[in-house]
């Protein structure tokens, strides 16, 4: 089996596969007609070249990522690669906050006991994902625990897929390594010898440095792995600690800086903070974009930052070739950095009278409704006026991400649009993304001038099966591809709602399908005039 997505309408495979369903592909599982096919060739090998040690190796990925579910023993000549590629990357097997690893970790102990112990792990690092050169995306917090798991299911070893972008991995591997020769090696003893050999002087701001953005994955409850995950882990108040770290050890270096002749480890220090200065920049710069892109909607200002963030990743590129991998592999397309500060850029001209101009930014905060058994349209939820009496009350109660998984869905909240649900802590009790049916309800102002001419709502970024309802009405409907990557990664949706707005209060709402992973709003809507 290639990297690919199988169907089969044989009758032998129709039987074996029980009508069954992998909920994180969204396919027909077809493990148990995969493996009895498997089982029969190597029958047929064996009895041709009864002498041979050959091996035969597959692939556990999409169809076939689910164990087999019949008393299936693999033959001897497979071997088997899980590769959990749709399953949270954040997270260690034995955290609360993600049921999708702990479902991984038992469907683990089963392959191995289906492949008698000849399982591979195709293990993801953060750093081979979709993310940005220069930002930090640890995965210690997740292997150093999983990797006891490996070793007590029995498993044949670990084959690692990483970019090696160093910038991104940092000591991913080196820690990684590590526990695959030995997985009750000391983590942290490991990063306490690391700081000060690595750092000398700045050794102690470093640490606090590090493991300020080790502690924020550990404690995300988001589960995605790719760039909108950014603003749930790269707080303003993260950024701002982490300045205040960088800094501190950038003067404990500086004297190193002033000397006419310097030891060896003397400049390795010095190029080490230069390292972790252009890293900082380029992190800085990036959230600095998404933030006003985002939260603010100035896409004048998105792009001169995401400008400034592409100049800091070419001097952390200029620096090494380890630090950066983009100028190899390339990185074109709106999933990319570069891609992301073009779909900056190009919202621009529909407000600042190009294509387009603004006639107002939407609010920040809207009304939000989780819907799991879709009775919001019998209800009439378009045509009501939201209930926030229950917010009101208990507001301070879920204030913070975890405590909102907890809220009752028969009311309704308030919620960011500068973010996804899930990173807000819109989840269901047992922490995984709120799937079903949701509503955003707000009203808007306006005066009747602003309601004239060929008037827009854009949404710059959202996810998932929509619709949009004015004033009551249905006035629009987006599909979209429940595999959220198999979309147009600008996630953008633009409605024309000519005649549908009037002077004064005008009620905005949108009903969200989701049946996978995220969905919702990550960045503030607007009504423009479009030219």
């Amino acid at each position: 089996m290639e990297d690919g997505t199988y169907y089969s309408e044989s009758p032998i495979d129709n039987e074996l596969k029980g009508n069954l369903y992998d909920k994180y592909f969204l396919v027909p599982s077809l493990t148990d007609p995969f493996m009895v096919f498997y089982n029969k060739l190597c029958r047929e090998l064996a009895e041709s070249h009864p002498d041979s040690d050959a091996k035969l190796g597959f692939l556990a990925y999409v169809n076939p990522t689910l164990p087999p579910q019949r008393e299936i023993t693999a033959e001897p000549q497979l071997v088997c690669y899980v590769a959990p590629i749709d399953i949270d990357p954040i997270h260690s097997m034995d955290d609360e906050k993600s049921p999708p690893r702990q479902e991984y970790r038992e469907a683990v102990y089963r392959w191995s006991k289906v492949m008698q112990g000849r399982v591979v792990i195709y293990d993801y690092d953060q750093g081979m994902l979709v993310w940005r050169s220069g930002m930090p995306n640890p995965s210690i917090q997740s292997f150093r625990h999983d990797v006891k798991h490996y070793r007590d299911a029995g498993i044949l070893g670990v084959s690692t897929e990483s970019r090696n972008a160093i910038g991104i991995t940092f000591l991913n591997l080196h820690v990684r390594g590590q526990l695959m020769w030995n997985p009750d090696v000391d983590v942290d003893q490991l990063l306490a010898e690391f700081y000060p050999k690595f750092y000398g002087p700045a050794a102690e701001p470093m640490r606090r440095y590090w493991s300020a953005i080790y502690q924020a994955w550990e404690d995300t409850v988001a589960t995605e792995h790719e760039y909108f995950v950014a603003p749930a882990i790269y707080t303003r108040e993260l950024l701002a600690q982490l300045q205040a770290d960088l800094e501190a050890a950038e003067k404990l270096v500086a004297p190193l800086a002033a000397k006419a002749q310097r030891t060896r480890a003397e400049q390795q220090y010095l190029d080490r903070m230069t390292f972790a200065r252009a890293s900082f920049d380029t992190m800085h710069n990036y959230m600095q974009m998404v933030f006003a892109a985002a939260t603010d909607a100035d896409y004048a200002k998105a792009a001169q930052f995401g400008q400034a963030g592409l100049a800091a990743r070419e001097t952390l590129a200029d620096l090494n070739g380890t630090f950066t991998t983009y100028r190899r592999y390339g990185d074109s397309g709106y999933a990319w950095f570069p891609g992301e500060v073009k779909q900056y850029e190009e919202l621009l001209p529909f407000i600042n009278g190009q294509q387009g101009e603004l006639i107002t930014r939407l609010p920040l905060e809207w009304a939000f409704r989780r819907d799991p058994n879709d009775t919001g349209l019998p209800r009439g939820f378009p045509r009501k006026d939201v209930d926030l009496t229950y917010w009101h009350a208990n507001k301070d109660a879920y204030a913070t991400p975890v405590a909102r998984k907890d809220y009752p869905t028969t009311e309704w909240e308030m919620i960011r649009t500068d973010i996804y649900p899930q990173a807000q802590g819109v989840l269901h009790p047992d922490f995984q993304s709120f799937t079903g049916y949701s509503w955003y309800k707000t009203t808007v102002d306006l005066d009747a001038a602003q309601t004239r001419g060929n008037v827009h709502v854009r949404f710059p970024g959202l996810f998932a099966e929509c619709w949009l309802y004015v004033n009551g009405d249905l006035v629009a409907h987006r599909t979209q591809n429940h595999m959220w990557w198999r979309n147009d990664y600008r996630f953008e949706w633009d409605v024309d709602v000519s005649g549908r707005l009037k002077a004064g209060e005008n009620d905005i709402t949108l009903r969200v399908y989701n049946t996978h992973h995220m969905s919702g709003m990550f960045r503030r809507p607007f009504v423009y005039r479009a030219k």
